[in-house]
């Protein structure tokens, strides 16, 4: 009967390898294989040719309720730009978990350090590794947001509709912030309302500024005001 349980315990170490390199895999390969002088959007424009793709990379967290218990999660992931569901994600680390049991149990660790082994293999290191990419590109996508609104403010300047303006910030910024601008401007081409898109794109990535943005282009769309010179004043204060 031991005999049994260790044949158990080895195919369930296998099977959890293989499932957690398939997703480090797939994880790895979305976060390395973006071009770095153009973002994913126009990538994959330029891959297949077609102009409304990048929709293709709001399907899981745009159709996902907004008070769902998985929404900060999936948040997370995007923000880290892991295209993995919330529910992989999960699966990965109860994989992790359950390896870094059967490696106590192996090493015959007790019951407190099987624990915190578990805890640290299937909760502390995933998510803490998450988190920190998230951050590290929010803190990044706030780096680019005054580039972007100034290059928005002299669009206007120029003459050009809020939609060409709000496109010009998809086409000469980089990730993360270009795919960003790019995905709203493909949402509000399919159909959404262009305060909507945005919004989409400011719970995507809550920033302050980028919320007081949305909030002076749909004024600006309601009664006609002077953006142009609410967004230098944005861009100044953010510099």
């Amino acid at each position: 009967m031991e005999n049994y349980g260790i044949y158990i315990l080895y195919a369930l170490i296998f099977t959890s390898v293989v499932l957690i390199v398939e997703a480090l895999f797939l994880a790895l390969r979305n976060v390395f294989s973006s071009n770095k002088q153009a973002n994913e959007r126009i990538r994959l424009i330029e891959k297949t040719g077609d102009d409304a793709i990048g929709l293709t990379l709001l399907d899981g967290i745009s159709k996902r309720p907004k008070l769902s218990l998985l929404n900060k999660l999936d948040t997370m992931l995007w923000a880290a730009n892991f295209k993995v569901s919330p529910t992989v994600f999960i699966i990965a680390s109860l994989c992790l978990g359950l390896i870094g049991y059967a490696i106590s149990q192996l090493l015959g660790m007790g019951v407190f350090r099987s624990v915190i082994f578990v805890l640290m293999n299937g909760i502390v290191l995933p998510y803490g590794f998450l988190a920190r990419r998230a951050q590290k590109r929010r803190d990044l996508f706030s780096a680019q947001l005054i580039p972007a609104i100034d290059l928005v403010s002299r669009g206007l300047q120029a003459g050009h509709p809020a939609a060409v303006a709000l496109e010009i910030v998809s086409k000469e910024m980089p990730d993360p912030i270009g795919t960003e601008f790019g995905l709203a401007i493909d949402e509000i081409n399919y159909g959404l309302d262009r305060n909507v898109a945005l919004s989409n794109m400011a719970r995507r990535f809550p920033n302050g500024d980028l919320k007081f943005f949305v909030s002076a282009m749909e004024v600006q769309r309601e009664t006609g005001g002077n953006i142009v010179e609410v967004l230098n004043n944005l861009r100044d204060a953010g510099s």
